[in-house]
C-alpha cells in the first residue's frame, strides 16, 4: 500500500512545522528514511537553509556536508545541492576550506531564487584571497538563481564585480570597492547574461567605510536614474560620519524617485546637510525611518526639526525615530518624574507639538525606539515605560487617526 503523493508531502511540511529546530531536524530525518518520496520532500526542508558560523564545529559539518554533495551524483539537478535555497557562511582567517567546493555546487540546477551570505570573521581585501575562494565567490554570484547577496568585512572588490549579475537584494556591510577590475576573460562564461552597464536592484543595504556605489555601475558616468530605477527599499547607514556618503545617500534618493517605498537610515547625528535630502520627490514612499546611533541632549528637538523642513508626499504612512540616551546622571533614585524631566529636556514637547501641523495628517502610524541607560535603581520594567511614555506626547496621542508606540530598551 503507497500514499498518493500530496498526503506524503502534507505529513513532510508539518513535520517542518514543529516548534524547535531540533526537533523538526529529527522528525524529519526519520521520515527521509520512509521512502524516496518521502526523502525528496524532506530533504528540501532540511537543505533548503544552511549556516556554517566559521568555528572548528562548523567546519567539520560543512565537510560533511561536502561529503554528502560529492557522493550525490545528480547534487546539482535533482539532488541534495539543488536543495539549497539559502546558504550563509563565516569564513575564517585560517581559510574557507571546504567551503570553496560548496560553493562551487551551489545554486546551478533551475529553480526558485536564492541567496547568498558571506561573511569574513576578520576583514579581508580582494588581492588577497586565495584564487579558488575569489573564483567560487566570483562563479556563485553570477548564477542566474542567485536574487539576494550579502557580503561582510571584505574591502577592494573590483568595482567590476556585479556586471552581468542577476542580483537583487544586495547587502554590504563594512565593504570597499577600489579602481581595479576582474579581467575580460572571467566574465567569458557569464558574458551576455544579466545587466551589463548597471545592477538594477530592488533593495540595497549599506554600512560602509569607503565609496561603495562604483560597484553597482560600470558606466564612467554615474547616472543615478538608471542605476536606482528600480529600488523598492533603502537601508543606509552612515556610520563613520562621512559627508561624501551623506552625499551619496542624496544621489541615490535623486535617483530612485519612481519606485522606493521604504527608506531606513542609521545616522551619528541629525546633521544639518540632511535638510537637503529630496525625499518629497519620492512619490510611493510609505516608510521612513531614523535611528540616531550616538548619544545627543536633545535627540527628539532634533528630529523635530528635520521633520519641520521637509516635505513629505502624501505616500507616507508610517514614520519610526530611534534614539540612544544615557540618563545615569541623573538624581538618585531614578523615578518616573526624573525620566519625565528627561523626556521634556530631549524635547518631547517640541516633537508632540509638530504632529499638531496638517502635513502630518496621512501619518497614520508613528513609533519612537528608544534606548535608555539608566542608573541600576530605576525599578521599571521597559513594557511599563512604553505604556507610561506616550503621556509625555498628548497632541500625537490624541489624534485618532494615528497609531503611536514607544519602544524602549533598557541598559
Amino acid at each position: 500500500m503507497s500514499f498518493p503523493q500530496e498526503l506524503s508531502d502534507m505529513i513532510i511540511d508539518e513535520a517542518s512545522k514543529i516548534p524547535g529546530k531540533e526537533e523538526s531536524t529529527r522528525a524529519l530525518t526519520s521520515l527521509s528514511l520512509v521512502s524516496t518520496a518521502f526523502r525528496e520532500r524532506a530533504h528540501g526542508h532540511l537543505f533548503a537553509s544552511i549556516t556554517f558560523d566559521g568555528s572548528a564545529r562548523a567546519m567539520e559539518a560543512a565537510q560533511n556536508l561536502l561529503g554528502l554533495l560529492e557522493v550525490d551524483h545528480d547534487t546539482d539537478t535533482l539532488g541534495l545541492a539543488s536543495k539549497i535555497t539559502s546558504f550563509a557562511c563565516s569564513i575564517p582567517q585560517s581559510g574557507a576550506g571546504p567551503l570553496v567546493m560548496i560553493l562551487n555546487k551551489l545554486f546551478i540546477a533551475e529553480g526558485r531564487l536564492c541567496s547568498l551570505h558571506l561573511a569574513f570573521l576578520s576583514p579581508y581585501s580582494w588581492p588577497y584571497l586565495p584564487e579558488n575562494l575569489a573564483r567560487a565567490i566570483f562563479e556563485v554570484c553570477h548564477r542566474p538563481r542567485l536574487a539576494t547577496l550579502s557580503i561582510d568585512w571584505l574591502y577592494n572588490i573590483p568595482r567590476n564585480f556585479l556586471q552581468h549579475s542577476f542580483v537583487k537584494r544586495l547587502t554590504l556591510d563594512f565593504v570597499s570597492v577600489s579602481d581595479s577590475q576582474l579581467p575580460e576573460f572571467w566574465f567569458a562564461g557569464v558574458a551576455g547574461q544579466g545587466h551589463c552597464e548597471a545592477v538594477l536592484l530592488e533593495y540595497l543595504n549599506v554600512s560602509v567605510e569607503k565609496r561603495i556605489l562604483p560597484l553597482l555601475t560600470t558606466s564612467p558616468q554615474f547616472d543615478p536614474k538608471t542605476v536606482f530605477s528600480c529600488l523598492q527599499e533603502l537601508h543606509f547607514h552612515d556610520i563613520f560620519e562621512d559627508t561624501d556618503l551623506r552625499a551619496q545617500l542624496s544621489e541615490v534618493l535623486s535617483g530612485c524617485q519612481g519606485q522606493l517605498g521604504i527608506l531606513k537610515v542609521w545616522l551619528a547625528q541629525v546633521y544639518h546637510d540632511l535638510m537637503s535630502l529630496p525625499i518629497g520627490n519620492l512619490h510611493n514612499l510609505h516608510t521612513f525611518a531614523m535611528t540616531v546611533t550616538r548619544h545627543t541632549d536633545t535627540p527628539l528637538s532634533n528630529f523635530a526639526a528635520f521633520l519641520e523642513h521637509r516635505e513629505f508626499p502624501p505616500s507616507l504612512h508610517n514614520i519610526e525615530l530611534g534614539f540612544l540616551f544615557s540618563l545615569t546622571g541623573l538624581t538618585i533614585p531614578v523615578d518616573d518624574k526624573a525620566i519625565f524631566d528627561a523626556f521634556r529636556k530631549m524635547g518631547s514637547d517640541v516633537l508632540d507639538e509638530l504632529f499638531a501641523q496638517q502635513k502630518f495628517d496621512h501619518v497614520r502610524y508613528f513609533s519612537l525606539q528608544c534606548e535608555l541607560y539608566l542608573h541600576s535603581s530605576y525599578v521599571r520594567r521597559p513594557e511599563e515605560l512604553e505604556r507610561l511614555l506616550p503621556s509625555r506626547f498628548p497632541h500625537i496621542a490624541s489624534r485618532g487617526h494615528l497609531s503611536f508606540s514607544v519602544r524602549v530598551k533598557l541598559f
